[in-house]
């Protein structure tokens, strides 16, 4: 279902680990998208086809200039710190107008019409009607990519895992197949506690998102704890913030994951040279198991 390799798009969003003076280069270099562009051809050149991000209207103008169906995105909705953002900037009608805005004027029909069926649990605040609308505005800008899997954001699943509101996460994976069929998966910064939880619910997931890299930065509660439990999940883990480039180098990012087992890795680049940098290490790693086109690498013998 998700490639062994995939492209993150932390750097094409302006984020970074190393300083705020970098987030803030990335930020200005990438919100045009012909800045995007040679990154992405670059990926594609290289056999990644997959990509994992939430909305980002320049990296969505960027893909513009390739091939319908040159790229499998794997969206992460909903983006919550850029919509608490935008209703701190403007206010909740005017944080929610731009996203409506950019809907067909047919998914605004089945918006409508979805929203009707979702009118009594919204009049009651529930906040399972509430996620429901929501994906269905954020989804709406990635619907002709026909997405294979849809990620609940972090900020999402963090919250119901704090609650232990398993009814969100059985709603989401629901609406995921049901209404946009794709395979339901998760985006969570708790894998150690997050994993226990599914197991513990039942739950339909398969596929989970988490930090994972040799620092243990945002691997909750403890590195130890995830490494362990990435071990043994016989769930899909999607590795993010792998500090590829950014704090670790390439080889030791591909031996660390590949000893971990993970099923697949998102890498962040921000220049093309650096991606195929970063290639060559999975490709070519001693203890690399994942590469763009899913082959297993062999174990060194030295």
């Amino acid at each position: 279902m998700i490639p062994p390799i995939v492209l993150g798009c932390d750097s094409i969003r302006g984020v970074s680990y190393r300083s705020a003076e970098r987030a803030a280069e990335l930020r200005t270099r990438f919100e045009r998208p012909e800045r995007i562009e040679p990154l992405l051809r670059r990926a594609l050149q290289a056999g990644i086809t997959g990509m994992l991000t939430p909305y980002h209207r320049s990296l969505l103008v960027a893909l513009d200039a390739f091939p319908h169906r040159s790229w499998d995105l794997y969206p992460v909705i909903p983006d919550m710190s850029a919509l608490l953002r935008d209703v701190s900037d403007s206010g909740a009608i005017g944080a929610v107008w731009p996203r409506i805005r950019r809907l067909t004027v047919w998914q605004k029909l089945v918006l409508g019409v979805r929203g009707l069926r979702e009118a009594g649990g919204l009049v009651s605040r529930d906040f399972r009607s509430f996620l429901a609308v929501l994906l269905d505005l954020e989804l709406a800008p990635f619907h002709r990519y026909r997405p294979r899997a849809i990620f609940l954001s972090a900020q999402i699943t963090d919250l119901a895992l704090a609650f232990d509101n398993a009814p969100l996460v059985f709603r989401f994976a629901d609406l995921a197949r049901r209404r946009f069929r794709a395979e339901p998966a998760l985006e969570t910064h708790n894998l150690g506690t997050l994993l226990p939880a599914l197991d513990r619910w039942g739950a339909p997931i398969r596929i989970v998102a988490s930090p994972v890299n040799l620092y243990g930065m945002k691997m909750r509660p403890t590195q130890s704890i995830c490494e362990e439990l990435i071990r043994a999940s016989g769930r899909t883990i999607v590795a993010t913030k792998t500090l590829i480039g950014e704090l670790i180098p390439a080889p030791q990012v591909a031996e660390y994951l590949a000893r971990l087992g993970v099923g697949s890795a998102a890498l962040d680049a921000d220049d093309p040279s650096e991606l195929q940098g970063f290639l060559d290490a999975f490709r070519g790693g001693p203890a690399s198991g994942l590469s763009p086109d899913g082959s297993q690498a062999q174990p060194s013998t030295v």
